[in-house]
């Protein structure tokens, strides 16, 4: 049970169970309850920025790292979600099929997913270098 409420701060001991039920709502509860793909996409996007300020504005993270990483993941897989459903009804829209074509928006998504694979790693490597 220690490993469960160990990375929280003592006020947010219960913040395991805030992150099951987002987990448990986006992957079951919302494909359940509604039926439209666009609804269950704006659903989920109005969990996932819910739950983005909880965590910034909560801080329930021992360490500020973990804080910072948990807000960046929300944040990219709002952007994520954002994006499939701008890019689904534009396209649908588009009488041009060029128009569809989002290169720039595509490859920042790659980035984001980069710099989040990455930035603890670069982190823990300059963390570890003594100054002087």
């Amino acid at each position: 049970l220690g490993g469960l409420i160990r990375p929280y701060k003592v006020q947010f001991w219960y913040w395991e169970s805030v992150e099951m039920l987002r987990k448990l709502t986006l992957a079951s509860m919302i494909p359940m309850l509604v039926q439209t793909p666009a609804n269950q996409v704006a659903m989920a996007l109005f969990i996932l920025l819910f739950y983005l300020v909880a965590v910034v504005w909560g801080s329930p993270y021992t360490n500020s790292s973990q804080n910072l990483l948990q807000a960046y993941i929300q944040l990219t897989l709002f952007c994520t979600l954002y994006y499939g459903q701008y890019s689904a009804l534009f396209c649908q829209t588009s009488l041009n099929a060029a128009d569809c074509d989002n290169n720039r928006v595509e490859w920042s998504l790659v980035a984001m997913y980069i710099a989040v694979l990455l930035g603890p790693l670069i982190k823990t490597v300059f963390r570890a270098r003594p100054l002087g």
